[in-house]
Parts: structure tokens; sequence; C-alpha cells
């Protein structure tokens, strides 16, 4: 008897106790897990599936809680996940007591790698505040990763990784705006390319995970293969690459001058990011829209002679053939000059 508190004072000796355990008695609750880890590379909006495995190694039936601790949720990553099991002994039945389940994880609203985040099975009861004091039942805490990353002095660190997209440019300057371009006589020898960093209030071209090259690409229309464009930096040609960490300025735009085709014909052009291959093979590559023009620097000439040649009256049509098709919409890019004799020039 413990008159301070008016009650008395046992000391337990045996039995089975939970919420909390007491010491010297057999534990009802004793939670295990296992973790089966999703693929490595799951893609930035595919949900990551952890399969679980849950039992009781305690010597009763009992309910439990399974729960992401809230610290380790940064970045705001979604959770779907069973909150309450009621896990039979192993002990007492021939059943083998493991529950199988899933804990479903989505990417958050901005980054693509996150820290790990703890799993925990714990007693419902302890879980719920059922009694007053420290928890007395360790709980069962698993690490929730997909990845690791080799970090400096041999240490690995567990992630929870999705693939992040290869960067796709846009199009800009004249091309974005005129859907084509054109390249006729007199026109120089290299033509301003433009293309825009959708992602450049986040880092530049050259800074984007996965990035190897941002190339120009062009070929014939009707040729299969593609040609790499090709540019002079510091007096040196070289192939064409938009995030070379020079070309790009503070607003995302990059533009590079071309050296055109010395060939006359329609051409189409794209721009090509190629990324590393840490990911799905159709996240490897992304493209541009394909824009068509043309390169011809040979003016039109008249063709034969002009119809009727002979017996031409006033009000009389004349028809006049050149070598290739003239752009005959308003408003007219010629000017037509007609010279008749004895009478003087139009």
């Amino acid at each position: 008897m413990r008159t301070s508190i008016g009650t008395f004072i046992f000391n337990t000796v045996s039995g089975r106790t939970k919420c909390p355990h007491e010491e010297g008695t057999d534990a009802i609750e004793i939670p295990r897990m296992e973790i089966t880890n999703p693929l490595r590379f799951v893609g930035p909006n595919d949900p990551m599936v952890f399969q679980i495995s849950v039992w009781n190694e305690g010597e009763d039936d009992s309910d439990f809680a399974l729960f992401v601790e809230d610290e380790t949720n940064v970045g705001g990553l979604g959770i779907d996940a069973p909150y309450e099991f009621n896990l039979q002994t192993p002990r007492r039945t021939d059943y083998e007591g493991k529950i199988n389940t899933a804990v479903v994880i989505s990417r958050g609203p901005m980054l693509y790698d996150y820290p790990k985040m703890n799993l925990h099975l714990r007693s419902k009861c302890e879980y719920e505040g059922g009694f007053s004091g420290p928890y007395s039942n360790p709980d069962y805490v698993l690490d929730l990763f997909n990845n690791i990353n080799e970090v400096p002095n041999g240490i690995s660190e567990r992630t929870i990784k999705f693939v992040e997209p290869c960067l796709g440019v846009q199009w800009a300057g004249d091309i974005n705006y005129r859907g084509t371009f054109v390249i006729n006589e007199g026109y120089p020898e290299k033509m301003e390319v433009r293309v825009y960093n959708p992602d450049s209030s986040k880092r530049a071209m050259d800074k984007a995970p996965r990035i190897q090259e941002v190339v120009l690409e062009y070929r014939k229309v009707g040729d299969l293969d593609w040609n790499t464009g090709r540019t002079i930096v510091g007096g040196t040609e070289q192939n064409i690459n938009f995030a070379d960490g020079n070309s790009e300025d503070p607003y995302g735009f990059s533009a590079v001058e071309w050296i055109l085709p010395t060939e006359e014909s329609r051409y189409e052009i794209q721009v090509k990011t190629q990324c590393t291959s840490d990911g799905p093979p159709d996240m490897h590559q992304t493209f541009t829209d394909i824009v068509v023009g043309v390169i011809d620097r040979t003016r039109p000439e008249v063709y034969g002679v002009p119809q009727p040649s002979v017996n031409l009256f006033p009000g009389d049509e004349l028809s006049v053939t050149f070598t290739e098709d003239i752009i005959c919409e308003l408003p007219y890019r010629f000017d037509v000059f007609l010279e008749v004799d004895d009478v003087g020039s139009f």
C-alpha cells in the first residue's frame, strides 16, 4: 500500500500487456514490416508503389496504425496508404499473420528528387494516445526510397526520385513568328536561329538535369536522315549547341548563326534536346515542331518565248513562262517591267 497516493502498487511478474507494455510481461504487440521498393525509374506523373507486408509477432491479436512521419515528407509528396490493421498473432493460429498492402507516392508540385521518408508501424492505441507517457513499445520503422546516390566519403544517400523530363525548348524569333524561312539571292551565308528555354526562371539550359546538348538538325524534304547544323565559334566551325553555356541570355533566349547548306532545295529543320539515358527510352530526347523552309538563291528566268509571239493585238493576254513557280499572292513581292517596240517601257 502506498499511502502517498492511497492505492495499492503491484509488481507485475507475468501476463500479457499492451498500451503500454509493462516490464516483466509478454508483449501483445510486436509490430513487424517488410517493403519491396519500386523500380528505380518512375515517370514524373506515374505513381511510385511500395509493396508492404505487415504482421504482429506479439502474443495476441491487436490493432496497428501505419503512417509516414510528417517531418520526413519534404516537398509535398502525395501519400496514399492504409491507416489501420487488425493483425492476428501467428502464435495462436495456423494463420501466418501477414497482410499485404501498398503505399503509393505521387510527386509533389515542384521537385523530382526528395529525401527518403520514414514509414512507421505502431500500436494503434499508442498512436492515438491511449495512455500517458512515452511510447513503451517501439515502432517498427523502415525507409521509403527508390534511389541511392553515392556522395563523397563513401556515404550513400537514399532518396525518392522521379525521372525528370528531358528539357523541351521552343522556337523563337522569326521562325516562330512566320512558321517558315526563305533564303533568296543576296541573303548572307548564315541565318540566325533562336530558341527559348521554358524553364529559364529556374535554370539555364546547360544547368538542366540530364541534359547533354541542344542541337539544330536539318534535312532536305523527302530525305530520311538528319544532319547537324554547324556554326562558327571563336573562328572554328563546330556543331550548334544551344546549351553550351554561352548562347543563352538572362531571359532564356538562345541565338546561333546557322551556316546554311549550299544546295538549293526545300529543307526541314528541328531542334533536338539530347539527355542522359537514366530514364525510360522515350524520355531521352525531345524535339521542337518541324519547320519547312526554302533555300533558293537563283533568280527565276523567262523560259522560252512569251506567247503569243506574233499577232498580239491590244487587249490580248500575254503569257510568260518562268524557270520556277512565281509566288503570285498579294502583296506581290516582285515588279513587272514590259517593253514594247516603238512604244516604250511600262
